[in-house]
């Protein structure tokens, strides 16, 4: 949104005030009761918003960038375990089909006696 957008949005809420009754309300050292709160809002208070979203887009643009790069390594790492879990699983085929051409040749015979 840019910012002639912004303050389009915000001229209604300029002048906005309003009083709300909050009713009992729990608070830590007891009870208060019948609170009486103003939301006023002013120029002076909005004048700030459009900075605070500008801030809030570069710190979301920010989390955004670190994210996709945590992404980028997580891939990359798992695709170095994968080649790494293929090659071990190779090995051990390999393994157990020279184990198994070894016994054969010294005439050991798994099924004998079964």
């Amino acid at each position: 949104m840019d910012g002639r957008g912004r303050q389009q949005w915000l001229e209604p809420v300029r002048a906005w005030s309003a009083v709300a009754w909050a009713g009992d309300v729990e608070g830590e050292g007891g009870r208060a009761k019948g609170a009486l709160r103003h939301f006023v809002s002013s120029r002076g208070d909005l004048g700030e918003l459009p900075r605070r979203i500008g801030t809030l887009e570069l710190q979301t643009g920010d989390i955004q960038h670190t994210l996709e790069g945590y992404v980028m390594q997580k891939q990359e790492w798992q695709q170095n375990f994968d080649a790494q879990l293929s090659n071990l699983n190779n090995m051990m085929q390999q393994q157990q089909a020279d184990w198994k051409a070894y016994f054969h040749h010294q005439g050991f015979n798994p099924y004998h006696g079964l």
